[in-house]
């Protein structure tokens, strides 16, 4: 069922962008029903689910396939009661985290307000335990655009004012063939020294990679009217220190999303910058998962495009009628 984030049952943790969710609300009035589930999380330590569906491991699935992408997915329908009401009273009292669907889930609440019908107040959710083995997050990498006067030299000598930087030379981005290599390299080499910093890899083409390392507990916080969760995130200090203080890529630039470009893979980030469609990207590590629920439980939300949780249920594959 939906609810208002100030009833405090489900809890975001990424902002929005008003583009994207006009774009979702007209979709959901022309079609009057939901095509991709929001990615839901929930805390249980003693993972119960895995003994409450044991079942179905021995049960033939009710879909069984293999994707575009060579990865497999299997549907159950679940209708035995006792199993249905064992998962409710699991989740009873437990809060929501949105993981990923943000901009789906606050289109529901807007569309529920504009029906005011009884299938328009649930929202269809794929709900997983924070705990959960097979839970992945991945960076969302940042890729500079159409900034006018955006001279490469000047940015990276403004960051070497203010910052430790250490250029690397990656012989593998000479040769496209050799990119994922060099990607592989780029993800270890930005993940050491992770601990002490919040490192950002800079590329702006050739051959090196400039890795920025900002001190961790930093006395002077990237917003100090935002609590100390929100300061220790990677993308918080990333956007406040680098976008907004050397770029001038704020609050209402990327709210546009004029200048910004987002990617998980880290080669499509690279080779944008090499073919031109870029100017630069920012490589950054994955946000983990105790910093997306400190957020959510501070009332605060990360910048938009903070994490990339993995796998996700494919659009479509389960279709919720709102009417």
């Amino acid at each position: 069922k939906l609810e208002d984030y100030n009833k405090n049952i489900i809890l975001p943790h990424e902002e929005t962008l008003p583009k994207a969710k006009e774009d979702r609300l007209n979709l959901m009035r022309q079609c009057l029903a939901n095509f991709s589930p929001i990615f839901g999380l929930y805390i249980d330590k003693e993972k119960n689910e895995e003994e409450i569906f044991k079942k179905l491991n021995t049960i033939q699935a009710d879909m069984n396939f293999v994707d575009e992408n060579g990865q497999s997915h299997k549907v159950w329908a679940v209708n035995d009661p006792d199993v249905i009401q064992k998962f409710q009273s699991l989740l009873k009292d437990k809060q929501i985290f949105i993981a990923d669907g943000h901009h789906r889930y606050e289109t529901a609440l807007q569309f529920s307000r504009e029906m005011g019908s009884e299938n328009a107040n649930y929202a269809m959710m794929t709900l997983v335990n924070i705990y959960d083995s097979g839970l992945v997050i991945f960076p969302t990498h940042r890729l500079l655009k159409n900034l006018k006067d955006f001279e490469t030299d000047k940015f990276l000598n403004s960051l070497k004012q203010h910052y430790e930087t250490e250029s690397v030379l990656f012989d593998e981005l000479d040769n496209e063939n050799t990119l994922p290599a060099a990607a592989e390299k780029i993800r270890k080499a930005l993940e050491a020294n992770s601990v002490q910093f919040h490192r950002f890899g800079i590329y702006l083409g050739g051959k090196y990679v400039h890795f920025i390392n900002v001190p961790k507990g930093n006395k002077l916080p990237a917003d100090p009217n935002k609590s100390q969760a929100w300061n220790s995130l990677d993308v918080t200090v990333l956007q406040k220190m680098v976008l907004e203080k050397f770029l001038g890529i704020g609050e209402k630039e990327r709210k546009e999303g004029s200048f910004l470009k987002y990617v998980r893979d880290e080669v499509e980030a690279l080779l944008d910058v090499q073919k031109g469609i870029c100017q630069a990207a920012l490589l950054v590590n994955p946000t983990k998962i105790d910093e997306v629920i400190a957020v959510a439980k501070s009332g605060e939300k990360m910048p938009q495009k903070s994490t990339y949780f993995y796998p996700k249920l494919i659009t479509g594959l389960v279709i919720n009628s709102l009417v």
